[in-house]
């Protein structure tokens, strides 16, 4: 029993000893000086420098898309096509004024870009949409901007457009011109039951605007014929007022426009019944257009091709 005993006080003296003692040294021995360790210092904060007032700014994606795709026509590098003009437009039409023979556009206003883009001292026009998904490039660049230009065929458009819609021609200027062929002789204007020869007719499209309305010339080769062709409410403030300078007995340019509205007609009669008229029930697009003759306003309602005019009386 004895002998038990003093093995034990032997094994808690070692213990203390240990736990006295850091890990791997002797009892009594010198304990090394920590050395300091390197504090850390804080990153300093990144802070966005402001964007120069003068740095370049990046074209609109549209116009980027443009410039690709002429440099994939003309086979060189985008850097090569120097950007000229980027003009914010509001074309006619979902083909961008640029329609090609037979082809059907949607009239519709389109918001996009004018964009002129030049290689080795060569101006390009191409049109865009907004994003850019769609990208016309007219076959022409338009001419002179005042007033048509020089060009004699450009000032016998503007002189046909302002015979034909009673406009001003010193307000008319040519926008567009290009080549096309007619599917007859109407010239793909035909009037509602008319007949048209059945024959390709060659000839030109001209757009032009007068007092921030946009107009559709239809041509032969020679400008001997024209026809108004669109946009669908242009058209159809040109027949109202040709309809009430018959109705009334003036000229043309002594109607003027007072104000134009796309309606839907409730039924076949445009919201003008009449006794002994038949009507049918059925939705028709349209428009409710304001005319002023010698001080009196008159209300007429179309059709959305202006086929059929009618003066309303309240």
């Amino acid at each position: 029993m004895k002998k038990i005993i003093q093995l034990s006080s032997v094994l808690m003296i070692a213990a203390l000893l240990a736990s006295a003692c850091a890990p791997g040294e002797l009892p009594g021995s010198e304990q090394p000086t920590p050395v300091p360790q390197p504090m850390e210092t804080e990153k300093p904060t990144e802070v966005a420098m402001p964007t120069p007032f003068d740095a370049p700014i990046e074209p609109p994606e549209a116009v980027l898309k443009a410039r690709a795709l002429l440099a994939q026509e003309l086979n060189v590098a985008e850097a090569e096509i120097t950007i000229a003009t980027i003009e914010e437009k509001e074309w006619p039409d979902a083909c961008l004024g640029a329609a090609v023979a037979y082809e059907a556009c949607a009239a519709v206003i389109t918001p996009g870009y004018r964009v002129v883009l030049t290689v080795d001292g060569n101006s390009h026009e191409l049109r865009t949409n907004m994003d850019g998904s769609v990208v016309r490039r007219p076959k022409s660049l338009p001419m002179d901007q005042t007033n048509g230009g020089g060009d004699t065929q450009s000032k016998d458009a503007v002189a046909k457009l302002a015979e034909l819609a009673g406009l001003p021609i010193e307000s008319i200027r040519l926008v567009n011109s290009q080549p096309m062929d007619w599917p007859n002789g109407c010239l793909g204007a035909a009037e509602r039951g008319e007949t048209c020869t059945e024959a390709i007719v060659p000839g030109y499209k001209f757009d032009l605007e007068c007092e921030g309305r946009m107009y559709f010339l239809h041509t032969n080769q020679d400008l001997s014929q024209a026809r108004l062709g669109g946009p669908q409410e242009t058209l159809a403030i040109v027949k109202v007022r040709q309809q009430a300078a018959e109705d009334k007995g003036v000229g043309l340019e002594e109607v003027t426009l007072v104000s134009s509205e796309a309606v839907q007609w409730n039924n076949s009669c445009l919201g003008v019944e009449r006794d002994g008229m038949m009507c049918l029930m059925v939705i028709t697009p349209g428009y409710r257009i304001k005319v002023k003759v010698m001080n009196t306003t008159l209300e007429y309602h179309t059709n959305q091709s202006a086929s059929a005019v009618v003066l309303f009386k309240p």
